[in-house]
């Protein structure tokens, strides 16, 4: 019986979630490419599109449809398909600034880290000033990372962590054990209150948030605020 080596996991896959960004898309795509040539990059999309698809073929990026019902069902499809030891979350507005990459996977790589999120409470962002519509998002995420902290990391002996930014990295072991049921962008938040409560490892690395050049947030303030609380109920009930 011949004796072979078992096929060896690929060490990474950046997936990078796309909802009517054809604008930006491309660029962030050269972004990543330019960077890590080598890395597997999952284009997670609603509808694959023709642009899409001519899109995925120049690049040579594989593509994933997921069923249109959010960000949260998006980034559980993405889970559920990788088969890499690690996997970074990138948004395809723009605004993740992707040479911040091995940063973000460092802690990760250096088994410091179950989760690393890019901290724009640590690194700054275009996204939190200006507009009312903006200013109320800074406030619902500090009051969301202020809750969490409150009810779950200040028992792991961790500070207010940026919970609803979506640039961060996780070892695909520990992603695929978390029990994620957000449809929406609560799932973000949702990610963080099951690493606390399975014991798992966060840290978090300063990124700055660029503000998107093409097209309007997805994000719908009065729903959105809903999903969070709703989210943040459950798990405590749960």
């Amino acid at each position: 019986m011949d004796e072979r080596t078992p096929p060896q996991k690929p060490a990474l896959t950046i997936a990078v979630f796309s909802k009517n960004e054809d604008a930006s898309l491309p660029g962030v795509l050269d972004g990543i490419l330019r960077n890590y040539p080598e890395t597997a990059v999952l284009l997670v999309v609603p509808e694959q599109t023709p642009f899409v698809s001519a899109l995925a073929k120049e690049k040579k990026v594989a593509v994933l449809r997921d069923n249109g019902r959010g960000k949260g069902a998006a980034i559980r499809a993405a889970i559920a398909e990788a088969t890499s030891e690690s996997l970074v979350f990138v948004d395809a507005d723009g605004s993740h600034r992707t040479e911040d990459i091995p940063d973000i996977l460092r802690p990760l790589l250096a088994g410091q880290a179950d989760m690393v999120i890019a901290s724009r409470f640590k690194g700054g962002s275009e996204e939190f000033s200006g507009s009312f519509n903006n200013r109320v998002h800074w406030l619902g995420n500090w009051l969301s990372a202020i809750l969490i902290w409150l009810l779950w990391g200040r028992r792991a002996g961790q500070g207010p962590m940026d919970c609803q930014n979506g640039f961060r990295a996780l070892r695909t072991e520990a992603a695929k054990k978390l029990p994620l049921q957000e449809d929406g962008f609560a799932i973000e938040q949702e990610m963080v209150i099951q690493c606390y409560k399975q014991g798992l490892r966060i840290a978090e690395h300063p990124s700055f948030e660029l503000k998107r050049r093409f097209g309007r947030s997805h994000i719908r303030e009065i729903p959105e605020f809903i999903a969070y609380a709703r989210c943040l109920l459950r798990n405590v009930l749960g």
